[in-house]
């Protein structure tokens, strides 16, 4: 029986290339935590050959974007200090230096200061402003933003949901949880709709940051009704990341009974491919301006987005 966390068919699903047919309307983030505690690949990307590694796979699944992140913002893992991220971040710009790596590259961080460090750091190396993206999920939109976007004239912003006060406290999002009784898609149209975002237009992506300050509820009608938030802002690319998510295996559990922490993973990234293989269908005849899917494994997008039958 298909989970019902999702409508719509699951064709054949194989052939690498299909999804560069939809190339005008979706595109690949591929993550990279260069963290020792991230419960996704915590500790993989901890020497230069890991990291070359990765990279080369994004770049044969032709990922359009590559997001690093140096802390996890995992609400189980202490913060960390401003030194630690960037002497993280600063290892890894050796080895993108020395790499082939061509296409844009984000910095998940919710620390201005780290934000501009790095650029900076990657302008000064001969790296073009229109290759940047600052992926920021504080859910706090303020000065600093407004100073990175004019620093870097030709850079992209990531504007996620997050409920956290202030940025200090990004990491304890689920302390701060958008009220159960709220209609979440309802709820992020409101929080979304601010002027500062429609003055930068295209330059600011949207992400209403699956599995930050929501229920798991909220979490499993957002992956449903993603279409229907999409379409209240067509001005703006919008991110879907749901890869490795925890709501997922617990949405397997509740489902279908208990498995194994292995089978689970597994699994909740099978759901993962339906999700993504629903975005791909609506992707066909979206006016927006298309989704970005933040994914930990590429193949994930080319499996789902493969050759559609003619309707």
């Amino acid at each position: 029986m298909r989970p019902r966390i999702l409508a719509g068919t699951l064709e054949t699903i194989l052939c690498r290339h299909s999804v560069l047919k939809l190339k005008n309307k979706l595109q690949i983030m591929g993550v990279m935590n260069i963290t020792p505690n991230s419960f996704s690949d915590g500790g993989l990307h901890q020497c230069k050959e890991q990291i070359q590694a990765t990279l080369k796979m994004f770049n044969h699944f032709d990922v359009d974007i590559l997001d690093v992140g140096a802390e996890s913002t995992a609400p189980m893992n202490a913060s960390l200090s401003m030194e630690e991220e960037w002497q993280r971040l600063s290892d890894f710009i050796k080895v993108l230096k020395a790499s082939s790596w061509t296409n844009v590259i984000s910095l998940d961080t919710y620390k201005p200061e780290i934000a501009l460090k790095f650029f900076t750091e990657l302008r000064n190396l001969g790296f073009n402003d229109d290759r940047f993206i600052w992926n920021d999920v504080s859910g706090i939109w303020d000065d600093s933003v407004e100073t990175f976007l004019e620093s870097f004239s030709k850079s992209r912003y990531v504007f996620c949901h997050n409920e956290s006060p202030e940025r200090t406290l990004t990491g304890r999002h689920m302390d701060y949880v958008v009220k159960e009784s709220e209609d979440i898609v309802a709820y992020l149209k409101e929080f979304f709709n601010k002027a500062a975002l429609k003055k930068h237009g295209e330059r600011v992506i949207l992400d209403p940051c699956f599995g930050f300050s929501k229920t798991y509820e909220q979490n499993i009608d957002l992956i449903r009704r993603f279409d229907e938030l999409q379409s209240s802002s067509l001005g703006h690319q919008w991110v879907f990341g749901i890869s490795k998510k925890s709501f997922l295996r617990r949405f397997w559990q509740q489902n279908y009974g208990d498995d194994s922490l292995e089978n689970l993973l597994q699994k909740s990234e099978f759901l993962h491919l339906l999700s993504v293989r629903n975005i791909c269908h609506s992707a066909q005849t979206s006016l927006g301006k298309g989704v970005v899917f933040r994914v930990h494994n590429p193949e994930i997008v080319h499996l789902a987005c493969q050759d559609f039958p003619n309707n």
